[in-house]
This record gives C-alpha cells, structure tokens and sequence, in this order.
C-alpha cells in the first residue's frame, strides 16, 4: 500500500482497500515545549510528535 499525496501536502493512506466499509484514522499533532537544564542554564526546547 502507498501513501497517496492529498490537496494538503499531508500523506493519505488509504486502509479501505482491504475493507469492506471505510475506515476512518485519527492523525495526531501534538506540540510542547520541554526544559533541559545545560550547566548552570535552563534552555527551553520546542517539541512535537505525530502519530495515527
């Protein structure tokens, strides 16, 4: 199965073909920022995980 490209520049992928009704997938954008400390300095990091 390949990933289709769709009107978003997302990638689709298409699990109804091996099924008899659709089937629907929730995509997941999840976005945060993180603290670390580097020495004696606290430095503030963007994070981001997506998942299906």
């Amino acid at each position: 199965m390949q990933p289709e490209k769709d009107s978003n520049f997302h990638y689709a992928l298409r699990f109804s073909d091996t099924h008899k009704e659709p089937v629907r997938v929730v995509r997941v954008r999840e976005r945060w920022n993180e603290q670390q400390r580097v020495g004696k300095e606290w430095k503030s990091r963007e994070k981001e995980q997506n998942w299906f």
